[in-house]
């Protein structure tokens, strides 16, 4: 895994969550992703699971980037 996404796990620390707790219905829990391009991939790391890093194509990054969206991800 390239520094870059090192770098981006600690930086992405900051980022909370948009949603109010009363729309949820439950505490929301703080969700960050660090992520590193390269040539060949995009690596990427959540914070649910920071030992596990996913390799993706450029067109599964796309398509994934795209679900998320058109909401095809929210609870």
């Amino acid at each position: 895994m390239p520094d870059l996404a090192d770098r981006a796990a600690g930086q992405a620390g900051r980022a909370g969550s948009r949603t109010p707790d009363r729309l949820l219905g439950y505490a929301p829990v703080a969700l960050t992703v660090a992520v590193a391009v390269t040539t060949d991939a995009v690596c990427v790391r959540s914070s649910l699971r920071p030992t596990e890093v996913t390799r993706l194509t450029s067109t599964e990054w796309r398509d994934l980037v795209a679900g998320i969206r058109n909401g095809e991800f929210d609870a």
